[in-house]
């Protein structure tokens, strides 16, 4: 017989009496002792010669001990893929998109920089909310599904707001939107400060500064439309300032009707 004998039998290639493996490993340009020893094929060399990071995909952290089987098909390397769902089950279904190093580390899968994250959203937030779990506020039935929250405070304080006395926010119609008097940081201080435009100059002016509370001027908790000038201007001053003052009266409704901004006569800017 002029040429050797050729059998292949289960992927075995027999020349005469020497034999060699096909390779099982489709498209993997690497000799086969980079990875395997002349002792056995199981288990691999380790640390292994091959420089993952040169693949764009570095092994880092939770990565480094997985075998190549948990992300590659042995039988062709070339198939697997970079992005995260490609081995993980999402369990978000998509909604955030296929990129979870965007909230996740190879390490964990905790939140490390929840303003990070939240400056991707509509609502963008400091203070106490940056050290709240996610589920605190996306509470729903499907676990981890953040797809969607009302981002008005209410939503997620509203027994506060019920529940508030001083003054009684529920009971005198405030109304929901928090961030008109309050901040992300804490309930207190809180300041209305459309009260200048809107009703009656507090933050600016003569009477900057010379309150604390709103009971000051509403001494009646359920009823903001009643409220007090005499608790801080004394008659007697007040009537030794006015006695040539047609009509005056020592009366906080009087006090408006002549101040309704708060210094000089109606429509001047002179001091009281």
């Amino acid at each position: 017989m002029n040429s050797p004998l050729r059998l292949f039998i289960s992927g075995w290639v027999f020349i005469g009496i020497a034999f060699a493996q096909v390779s099982p490993h489709k498209n993997l340009k690497l000799s086969c002792d980079e990875c395997h020893s002349e002792k056995s094929w199981s288990p691999l060399r380790s640390p292994l010669p091959f420089q993952h990071e040169k693949t764009g995909f570095p092994l880092e952290n939770a990565h480094q001990n997985l075998k190549c089987s948990a992300c590659h098909n042995i039988r062709d390397f070339s198939t697997a893929k970079s992005f995260c769902g490609s081995c993980h089950i999402d369990p978000h279904e998509s909604v955030f998109g296929v990129r979870c190093e965007r909230c996740h580390q190879t390490d964990s899968w905790d939140v490390r920089d929840i303003q990070k994250v939240h400056r991707l959203t509509t609502f963008s937030f400091a203070g106490p909310h940056a050290q709240l779990d996610c589920e605190a506020c996306h509470r729903s039935d499907a676990p981890q599904d953040f797809a969607f929250l009302m981002t008005q405070c209410i939503s997620c304080h509203q027994a506060a707001y019920e529940n508030t006395t001083d003054p009684a926010h529920a009971d005198l119609g405030f109304p929901y939107q928090c961030e008109l008097c309050h901040n992300m940081f804490a309930w207190k201080p809180a300041g209305f400060k459309e009260h200048d435009s809107k009703f009656f100059p507090i933050y600016s002016g003569s009477h900057a500064g010379t309150w604390s509370t709103c009971a000051d001027c509403h001494p009646n908790p359920t009823s903001y439309s009643d409220f007090t000038c005499i608790t801080c201007h004394d008659e007697a001053t007040m009537n030794a300032k006015h006695g040539e003052v047609s009509g005056y009266t020592y009366d906080s409704q009087a006090c408006y009707q002549c101040h309704p901004r708060g210094s000089g006569e109606e429509g001047e800017g002179g001091g009281d």
